[in-house]
């Protein structure tokens, strides 16, 4: 630009520049900056050269333009500050009072072009302007918070801890010599929080983690608010309080952070550069809140939060591989907890993204261990391929470079995990032993009161469990010991807890000892409450039992082992059906009738826990809803306390006794199927006592194969013939022969784990002939626990049901194909019970029918069904219009006048593999609401057929428009068989019929 005027001009121009400033500071106006930046050009050009007034115009100028920086994120404009205040400083000769100043301002600059580009040259010459203006002006607080945070960001960039240790010292040595009043105490605050939590990484220390805090919310406190730091003091306060919550788990600190991630991220305009940084901060926040609440939904919203911080993030700034970093934590987290497609691959990319970026910086160990996370998931979705074990291997190997402390002990036993899941096969003893080796050394670093230490001493014991297996080398006292410790670390997290326990049953089973065996799994199903407990969302409390899907098959083996059959049944019953146990017992009859006044209390805090969470809550408001849902749990807690002290309620919701199980028993068997990897067994109950029945021939991994494969759909008819005869041959057959059934006699059905999604009461070789089916010689009945069979009993009556009877008919639902059948099905129901109430299409509304069932005895559904078997609970009955009728709001019904509920529709006594001990379907829904005896399907059935089975049922179980709960079972078996007969070759239309209860 060239000259203008007198050199007059120039003061004047300047003037006009600072006068823009200042209205942009008070309207936020980008225009007004914009005229700031243009005067203060034009003021620079109106100088003579070697006007002495230039080093004070340029500084100014490269302000504005930085302030532009800040506002818009133009690299352009931070490079433009960075070269005028390097001409500030060449202007300003050594002596130059003036000189120190424009010294600090270029160090400043330059680090916010490295924050902004990853340019570590420029990172260096902040580092050494930053020192040479703190020896310019000894003492200056400013300078040598300046100098602190210029060192911090080496160390955060190099890792090397003399960066890290000079940063605290400067930035505690300037906060100590500031005054309170001076206008720049927040930023130093800030930063020298930061410097205190970084050391609070590097060394463990507890009381660097709370200095932190304390710093950082002193910072927030001082700082004004309008002004433009504020939200990234926030954001960082948020980070600090992040951190020494995960040491304390106190609850405030987490509602703290929350609270101030929101505060931060809605100050920030749109297209702001600390957004990006924000978002970070929110993502790494609802991760942790989803961790303490349950709340699947939060990983949607951390999800958004780090995918829209990527894309408001250059690929070549240095928060971008960090970004990426917790974009493969929050996908894994998906992988693991909504099994979400893609999810884990897409992980393991933007881990090995991150790691590619990070070059080899002190964040590159994290990001290798991230890495190592990633790869190392597997479960029931994932299957490894060498080449990804290797990287396994690799990735945990290479993260451990330069680790140390606590840290370290984890990272040792990641690798060590990675290499027993690589590496085992006979003759590779080397390999072998070097995961024991770092497995033990793992154990050696982290204290056992640690809350990793479970962990820790899991892997350690797994891998001498193998190696025991694989060589015999490893004593089995050493691996008990190290597994006993881990089982008894109370504070340590319940799931690593009772995976030491399984772990150690396996090592005593090893060693032939089978009492000390079923002891630990005693142990760790008494544990099963703390992995689900009543504080935590239902979906939660149906995650936390599924990472432990096998336990009570396990137990049962154990305790056969020991010769103790009824125990086995006793832990069958305790491990299994856990919330649905706690739902039924809450509804006991005993309790009202003793004290009904306690079971009122008791019923109003069991409908607060069982409410769903509320989908689009503010994120404060759901940890607000989950703190309410702990103070009701702690209510809960000291309700039960204050109930089993009342005469006769001694044992109320208390652990499974068999005389209490047998005195609800009749002379017709329960028969409870159970598998393991030890054995597999049919436990016989009735009023006589316990059996058991060996099964030789059945084989978990093939139950598990089926299981999953009818969850997958369109089977062929010839694999469901085969698959029929397989349950007739290993178990339908040998328990048949056992009880020796007579004709015409009824059988409870009680399969554990996957075998309860098996259709075991159609099991037979039907096109052999001679009888050769369980069709042919008993009427079968399920029921998912032997304490709901009881408690359906309890609830039953014999007389017959007057009549009164909802049919909901719904042949054609928004998105669903039309069911002609139903019009059929519904007249022929109808027909038979003249009383029936018909609710059809649009009359057929969710809340109209949740009102509407407790005045009927009989429910009959004509429809479509919907199984989610990512949130079970959110499965239910396809409605024409509005919401559908949800197994939730089902299971929250206490209908005492509930006699027979019958699904004429798909998939409605489904669930997906992981729950079925949990019995997280439709049909078990409806009978918790009261309902003693429930019809369903295991798979989707054929629209004509389904009417023709239901005409059956209904003509065989009413008489003079009255039904008779008692004859539906045979009904159903009847009508099932009579269809079998006419169509032997396609089970597929006859066998996924079932009859739950009473």
């Amino acid at each position: 630009m060239s000259r203008q005027g007198p050199p007059e001009h120039a003061s004047t121009v300047h003037g006009e520049s600072f006068r823009w400033r200042l209205e942009f500071e008070r309207t936020q106006e980008p225009r007004a900056l914009d005229l700031a930046v243009d005067n203060g050009f034009a003021a620079l050009a109106a100088l003579p050269d070697g006007d002495p007034r230039r080093p004070v115009m340029l500084g100014h100028l490269a302000s504005h333009l930085h302030r532009r920086y800040q506002l818009t994120g133009d690299a352009a404009a931070l490079r433009e500050a960075v070269r005028l205040e390097r001409e500030a400083v060449a202007a300003c000769p050594p002596g130059d009072p003036r000189r120190a100043a424009y010294l600090h301002n270029l160090g400043t600059r330059l680090r916010g072009l490295h924050d902004r580009t990853g340019d570590e040259s420029a990172l260096d010459e902040a580092c050494a302007v930053g020192r040479e203006a703190a020896e310019a002006a000894p003492g200056k607080p400013m300078y040598l918070i300046s100098l602190a945070a210029h060192h911090m960001a080496r160390y955060q960039r190099r890792g090397r801890p003399d960066d890290l240790r000079r940063a605290v010292a400067w930035a505690r040595e300037g906060l100590a010599g500031s005054d309170p009043r001076d206008p720049h105490r927040s930023a130093y605050l800030n930063i020298t929080a930061n410097a205190v939590s970084s050391l609070a990484d590097h060394t463990g220390d507890r009381a660097a983690r709370s200095e932190a805090v304390e710093l950082a919310r002193a910072a927030v406190a001082a700082t004004p608010p309008t002004h433009h730091d504020l939200p990234g003091h926030r954001r960082n306060l948020a980070m600090h309080l992040r951190g020494l919550f995960r040491l304390t788990a106190e609850t405030a600190l987490l509602r703290e952070a929350v609270d101030v991630t929101g505060k931060a991220l809605d100050a920030l305009p749109h297209g702001h550069p600390d957004r990006a940084g924000c978002r970070s901060a929110l993502s790494e926040t609802l991760l942790m809140l989803f961790d303490h609440t349950g709340e699947a939904e939060l990983l949607d919203d951390a999800l958004d939060a780090v995918r829209n911080a990527l894309a408001d993030t250059a690929p070549e700034s240095p928060s971008y591989a960090p970004l990426l970093n917790n974009l493969s934590i929050v996908l894994r987290a998906r992988h693991e907890v909504l099994h979400e497609p893609g999810a884990r691959q897409e992980a393991i990319e933007r881990a090995r993204e991150a790691v590619r970026l990070a070059g080899d910086g002190p964040r590159r160990a994290i990001f290798l261990d991230t890495l190592a996370a990633a790869l190392g998931v597997q479960d029931d979705t994932v299957a490894w391929n060498p080449a990804e074990r290797r990287e396994n291997v690799d990735a945990a190997r290479r993260a451990l470079v330069g680790t140390t402390g606590e840290e370290r002990g984890r990272m040792l036993a990641t690798l060590a995990w990675a290499l027993q899941k690589t590496t085992w096969s006979p003759g590779e003893e080397k390999a072998i032993a070097e995961a024991v080796e770092h497995a033990r050394e793992a154990v050696g670093v982290i204290p056992e009161g640690h809350r990793w230490w479970p962990s820790v001493a899991l892997v350690l014991g797994t891998i001498l469990l193998r190696a025991h297996e694989l060589a015999g080398s490893t004593p089995l006292p050493e691996v008990a010991d190290v597994l006993a410790g881990g089982l008894a670390a109370e504070g340590a997290q319940p799931y690593d807890r009772v995976a030491c326990g399984r772990a150690l049953a396996l090592a005593h089973t090893r060693a032939g000892r089978p009492a000390a065996a079923l002891g630990a799994l005693e142990r760790s199903i008494d544990l099963l409450p703390r992995i689900a407990p009543r504080s935590l969302v239902r979906g939660a409390r149906e995650r936390g039992l599924e990472r432990h899907h096998g336990l009570a098959a396990e137990s049962a083996a154990a305790a056969l082992a020991a010769g103790r059959p009824e125990r086995a049944v006793e832990l069958l019953e305790q491990a299994r059906g856990v919330l649905l146990a706690e739902a039924i017992g809450s509804r006991g009859r005993d309790l009202a009738r003793i004290r009904p006044d306690l079971a009122g209390e008791m019923a109003l805090l069991r409908d607060r826990l069982a409410e769903p969470a509320a989908a689009g809550r503010e994120h404060a408001a759901v940890l607000a809803a989950a703190e309410t849902r702990r103070a009701d749990a702690d209510r809960w807690d000291d309700l039960l306390a204050r109930i089993r002290r009342v005469p006769g309620l001694e044992g109320f919701l208390g652990r499974p006794r068999l005389a209490d199980l047998r005195a609800g028993m009749t002379d017709e068997p329960v028969v409870i199927v159970t598998c393991s990897a030890a054995r597999a067994d049919a436990l016989i109950l009735d009023r006589a006592g316990v059996r058991s029945v060996p099964l030789p021939g059945l084989d978990g991994a093939q139950a598990d194969a089926w299981a999953s494969y009818l969850r997958g759909g369109d089977v062929p008819q010839e694999h469901l013939l085969d698959l029929l005869a397989w349950l007739w041959d290993t178990i339908a057959e040998p328990v048949l022969d056992a009880v020796a059934p007579a004709p015409g006699t009824r059988l409870w059905w009680t399969p554990v784990g996957p075998l309860s999604l098996l259709p075991l009461h159609a099991a037979g070789r039907h096109l052999d002939g001679g009888g050769a089916s369980v069709l042919d010689r008993v009427v079968s009945s399920y029921t998912p626990t032997v304490r709901s069979l009881v408690h359906a009993r309890s609830r039953r009556t014999a007389e017959p049901a007057a009549g009164r009877a909802l049919v909901v008919a719904v042949p054609e639902a928004a998105g669903q194909p039309p069911l002609p059948g139903v019009r059929r099905e519904t007249a022929a129901v109808a027909g038979l019970l003249p009383g029936a109430r018909v609710l059809g299409g649009g009359d057929a509304v969710r809340d109209e029918l949740l009102a509407a069932l407790p005045r009927f005895e009989v429910a009959h559904f004509a429809c479509h069904a919907r199984t989610d078997l990512g949130s079970p609970m959110s499965s239910g009955i396809v409605l024409a219009e509005g919401a559908p009728l949800t197994l939730a709001s089902i299971a929250r019904l206490d209908l005492g006048a509930a006699r027979f509920a019958y699904l004429s529709a798909c998939e409605t006594a489904g669930t997906r593999v992981g729950l079925a001990d949990e019995a997280v379907h439709l049909a078990a829904g409806f009978q918790l609401a009261g309902y003693p005896q429930v019809v369903g399907t295991l798979w989707s059935v054929s629209d004509r057929i389904a009417a023709r089975i239901a005409a059956a049922v209904y003509g065989g179980s009413v008489q003079d428009g009255r039904l008779d709960p008692e004859r539906v079972p045979h009904a159903l078996h009847h009508a099932v068989r009579a269809v079998r007969d006419d169509y032997p070759r396609a089970p597929g239309l006859w066998a996924a019929h079932v009859h739950h209860g009473a």
